[in-house]
């Protein structure tokens, strides 16, 4: 899962964290951003898209020594890899031949270079699947306490190509919550009753493949905002994927957690 953190991060294309600075820059970039990509993945024998389908290329901010972003720097993009999986055209966009694997890309200007980013070329998406096992139940602990009384469970989702059993890597998944059980009124004080949080614990509502294709978010559930906490109910959870702006097939996908209250 933190694999699929970073990927995540270099999916969504953060901007602003500083990776190399050049001090001694009298003029132009002294210091430049992580590597900005459109996306995680590109498919084979295709170019590299982003959210709603357009072929995108790659981008590096650049920053002067007061940390203001430069306009008009010229950067160059590299695979470091020595094999032909993809390469860098002209409009710094990737292009994946027709294997899959993956590549490491980096972006430069001047004597400064930022980190490898790890880009993977898979198949062509096609499909999202619920991966909660049918015994899977979210216990909740049944105490008044608003930290101990309080259970957790994985809400993961499976993305795979046409053949329904290839996995696609670096696919950004959405995951809201549909359903839940009965809560007691909300409050300025009252924590919220259901959650999600990524693998560190903070609010998330998004996260990417793994190798084996599955995304996943933690249900959290609080006991004392529970209405009908003795009553049988479920956390239905919805996860969706878009490829060339086009949901997947099965997309958004309900995950349906039974919830149980243990003493």
């Amino acid at each position: 899962m933190n694999l699929r953190a970073t990927q995540l991060l270099i999916a969504l294309a953060v901007a602003g964290g500083v990776s190399c600075i050049d001090m001694s820059a009298p003029s132009g970039a002294a210091s430049i951003s992580t590597l900005q990509s459109p996306a995680a993945f590109v498919v084979r024998g295709d170019s590299m898209r982003d959210s709603a389908g357009k072929a995108a290329p790659l981008s590096v901010t650049a920053f002067d020594q007061n940390g203001n972003p430069v306009s008009g720097v010229q950067f160059q993009f590299f695979i470091t890899d020595t094999g032909k999986i993809a390469t860098i055209s002209p409009g710094n966009i990737v292009v994946a031949n027709d294997t899959t694997g993956l590549v490491h890309v980096v972006g430069q200007t001047g004597g400064i270079q930022t980190p490898a980013v790890t880009i993977f070329v898979t198949d062509a998406p096609n499909q999202i699947v619920s991966a909660v096992l049918p015994t899977d139940t979210l216990q909740v602990t049944g105490a008044a306490d608003t930290t101990a009384g309080r259970g957790t469970k994985a809400a993961p989702a499976r993305v795979f190509a046409a053949d329904g059993h290839t996995p696609i890597q670096g696919m950004v998944v959405h995951f809201s919550i549909m359903h839940t059980p009965d809560t007691t009124a909300s409050t300025s004080k009252a924590p919220r009753a259901v959650y999600l949080l990524d693998d560190n614990q903070k609010l998330s509502s998004i996260d990417t493949t793994d190798a084996s294709g599955q995304a996943a978010r933690t249900v959290v559930v609080i006991a004392s905002r529970l209405a009908n906490p003795n009553q049988p109910d479920s956390v239905v959870v919805l996860a969706t994927a878009t490829y060339r702006g086009v949901p997947l097939a099965n997309a958004p996908v309900p995950i349906k957690i039974p919830v149980k209250l243990v003493f």
